[in-house]
């Protein structure tokens, strides 16, 4: 799901992800911020129903749903835990 989502992060995720772009064309909501917005959280909850209004997309928020747009948060969160792991001196073959 795409996280902290505002018009700038949207038009940043469609230039990042080509598949994303062409869904959201599809939808027709390349340029409605709002309704990306209702569609990219709706298929968490109830696959979409009474949100999705056709089959575009449909197909736009199960993609949404698929996608993190949040790799930074995992690898500084490896990170950290590498690092931790190294100060208390335990190897990272044992965790």
């Amino acid at each position: 799901m795409l996280h902290n989502f505002n018009e700038k992060t949207w038009k940043q995720a469609l230039e990042k992800d080509p598949k994303l772009k062409e869904l959201a064309v599809k939808a027709g909501v390349e340029n409605n911020v709002e309704r990306a917005k209702e569609l990219n959280g709706c298929f968490a909850w109830n696959c979409g129903h009474g949100v999705v209004k056709s089959e575009a997309e449909q197909d736009l928020a199960q993609y949404m749903f698929c996608i993190d747009d949040n790799d930074d948060g995992v690898k500084n969160s490896i990170q950290g835990r590498i690092l931790a792991a190294r100060a208390a001196g335990i190897s990272l073959n044992d965790l």
